[in-house]
């Protein structure tokens, strides 16, 4: 069974382009092509992921999308979360320790946590704050001689007891982290601690400042496992064979420019439907007459 969600008079289907900023660099950058996992995530999916490295130990697979910090699941994170089972070694851990043993990581001072909610937006997160954390990440590309872009002290937050609370009440672990892919027209997090400031870098304002890339930007699709369409993610240029129909286009960030959502429709467009209907639309208004012009949303 596949779902079509409809939102307003444009299709998302996962997908997301986001322009950061025009500023362009000289003509040594090129766009950049992230490498995707060759395995699948998820028991609400599977989704596919982008591999990356952490620090000179952690390969792990993140989900891309998160604006600023990345979020990586730590080692002993299903030590502390096994009781409805735990999956996050799947796609990779990030081991703290060992990467303040290497000297790559560390909290730097940093004292800031940040708050649940920025995790999974939408979501309801339990658990003690996070910890922000800083490390190298390393980038492959998908091209077969492509580079590997590193970058250094890129801003992160470490998910160490974390839940995500369902509406049932049961907490559950998360499964995979999430690939931080900027800001608007931002290169890096600047954070105060008790001696000096830290500046933790951002992945595309990093490799734009340092003329890896010609422009401060990303743009994603997530693709389809069922569909075996695989992801895209590109740094400092869209990818235009994932453009289908309208596209939307936005003066500020994608977090910050509210889309008019005028309706949710459920089509069923393969296998058997699992309701007493294929289709059926003008959802989000029925029996809410406050709501008929639409409701804002913003993109997570």
């Amino acid at each position: 069974m596949k779902l079509s969600f409809r939102g307003s008079s444009a299709a998302f289907y996962f997908w997301l382009i986001h322009h950061l900023t025009t500023l362009t660099q000289a003509a040594s950058s090129a766009p950049f092509e992230a490498t995707w996992s060759s395995a699948t995530f998820g028991p609400d999916g599977p989704w596919h992921a982008v591999e990356v490295h952490v620090g000179e130990n952690s390969k792990v697979a993140l989900y891309p999308g998160h604006t600023f910090q990345s979020l990586v699941i730590s080692t002993d994170y299903c030590k502390l979360n096994s009781s409805n089972g735990c999956y996050a070694p799947k796609a990779g851990t990030y081991n703290r320790a060992q990467a303040f043993q290497d000297g790559t990581g560390s909290a730097s001072g940093i004292q800031y946590k940040p708050p649940l909610h920025e995790w999974m937006a939408g979501m309801d997160v339990r658990g003690t704050l996070p910890t922000s954390w800083v490390d190298s990440i390393a980038l492959k590309s998908a091209a077969t001689s492509g580079p590997t872009h590193q970058v250094e002290n890129v801003s992160l937050t470490l998910v160490e007891s974390q839940m995500i609370a369902y509406p049932g009440g049961t907490w559950y672990p998360a499964f995979v982290g999430c690939l931080g892919t900027g800001a608007a027209a931002t290169v890096n997090q600047s954070f105060t601690t008790s001696s000096y400031p830290i500046n933790a870098s951002l992945i595309p304002g990093a490799l734009w400042f340092n003329d890896k890339i010609p422009s401060n930007s990303f743009s994603m699709h997530i693709g389809s496992v069922s569909s075996q369409m695989a992801g895209s993610l590109w740094f400092g240029v869209y990818d235009q064979n994932r453009l289908i129909g309208d596209v939307w286009v936005a003066d500020e960030d994608f977090v910050r420019s509210p889309i008019t959502l005028k309706d949710i429709a459920i089509d069923v467009i393969q296998g058997a439907s699992p309701f007493d209907f294929t289709a059926k639309s003008d959802l989000l208004a029925a029996g809410n007459t406050s709501i008929a012009n639409g409701l804002p949303v913003a993109v997570d």
